[in-house]
């Protein structure tokens, strides 16, 4: 048993300040962003070429004064796409350098979204690749050098007035009051007899049902309600988007990434980027009930954007025998529910999504462009050039 015991302790503590879950409130975020701004924010773009960059590096030129040379520079793959692989992937010095000019291309300007396939004969290793390259992405997207933060928000029903559990509260009581029945009319006489007795008394009972009804709500559900964002949105554009040029002005010093947030094209979607209708449409409805934009705000947090390719978050990747969802609009019952009654109006906010928004500022993948994924593509060739489409008579963005 002391075995045991030591390998849990030493377990937990190898757990102990891991902070991949912690959530922050908007204004510790904010503190984060002015600490790390090149690192927080950043779209999938700019993710996808930082990671590359990290295992790649910048290559070798073996002839750097040749005039004739054709620029073919020397990269090595083997951090990216052979070491720790079941099956490593050996790229070739062309498709190196191809791959390469491609992620460049990431991070030098504002990105239109687009479809890239890969092309080759069967055995040639696109599988394999690609398999290869998304667990590495994956891996970097979950660490401290790839963290970024989406939304969740943290409806504070104190100050909404929820009363949610009011029915129960009521039926509690009855049912001590039911309890303690027989207590009462057994000492009916004795009440009688000393009235002076009968406030004390009641007010006794009192005391115990509102201390078990205090204890059961504080058991039963936290103070708020928590709201993620199924688009998993950068907390930035919860800021509207016509105060944010000025709203970062004041934020940032006067340095280089300031200069270069405000003149690099690929910072244009900080300044043009809109949030999911589900955020839009509860930030209006919050500011409408409570009128007040910093308790708006209170309820912003922000926490790490985990991607996870087995559940489809950041990361989803389809195979030819997929077959497709028979639910494309996706939602969430209970939520919709709660959110209805906290907010008096349950047309308010419609807590509705495709499954492209589980992948929104992240990768959709298709391996193999047949069977069910031929649909898939067309699909996705239908939405992918504006990155709009309709769920049910909501417009969803995707990017």
């Amino acid at each position: 048993m002391d075995t045991i015991q030591k390998a849990l302790l030493d377990l937990a503590s190898s757990q102990r300040g891991l902070e991949s879950g912690r959530t922050l409130t908007f204004e510790d975020f904010l503190a984060q962003l002015r600490w790390r701004p090149d690192r927080l924010i950043r779209n999938v773009h700019q993710v996808f070429y930082d990671m590359v960059q990290a295992h790649v590096g910048g290559g070798h030129d073996e002839y750097p004064d040749d005039p004739e040379s054709i620029n073919f520079i020397d990269y090595d793959f083997d951090s990216l796409l052979v070491a720790g692989a079941d099956q490593p992937f050996f790229a070739d010095r062309v498709f190196a350098n191809r791959l390469m000019n491609m992620v460049d291309g990431f991070r030098g300007g504002a990105q239109q979204n687009k479809i890239y396939l890969f092309d080759g004969p069967p055995g040639s290793g696109k599988s394999i690749f690609l398999n290869n390259l998304l667990r590495r992405l994956e891996e970097y997207a979950n660490s401290p050098e790839g963290t970024r933060y989406e939304t969740v928000w943290r409806l504070d029903r104190r100050l909404l007035g929820d009363e949610t559990d009011s029915e129960a509260s009521q039926q509690l009581l009855r049912l001590l009051g039911e309890r303690h029945t027989a207590h009462l009319l057994a000492d009916l006489a004795a009440v009688s007899a000393e009235p002076e007795a009968a406030e004390p008394l009641a007010a006794e009972e009192d005391d115990q049902a509102h201390a078990m009804l205090q204890a059961r709500q504080r058991r039963q559900r936290p103070d708020y309600l928590e709201v993620p964002c199924p688009s998993h949105d950068n907390p930035i554009v919860m800021i509207p988007r016509d105060q944010r040029a000025r709203f970062f002005d004041a934020l940032f010093h006067n340095d280089e990434f300031k200069w270069n947030l405000s003149g690099n094209k690929e910072y244009d979607w900080v300044f043009q980027g809109e949030p999911c209708t589900v955020c839009a449409s509860l930030y209006r409805a919050l500011l409408h009930k409570l009128d007040d934009p910093m308790a708006v705000f209170r309820m912003i947090h922000a926490r790490p954007y985990q991607f996870d390719r087995r559940l489809g978050e950041g990361i989803t990747v389809f195979n030819p025998g997929d077959r497709t969802s028979r639910s494309p609009v996706q939602t969430n019952p209970e939520l919709q529910r709660r959110l209805g009654h906290l907010l008096g109006d349950s047309n308010a906010v419609r807590y509705v999504f495709s499954r492209y928004a589980r992948t929104n500022d992240g990768i959709f993948a298709l391996m193999d462009i047949k069977g069910h994924n031929r649909d898939r593509l067309l699909e996705l060739h239908n939405i992918v050039s504006d990155g709009v489409h309709k769920v049910e008579e909501i417009e969803e963005r995707i990017d």
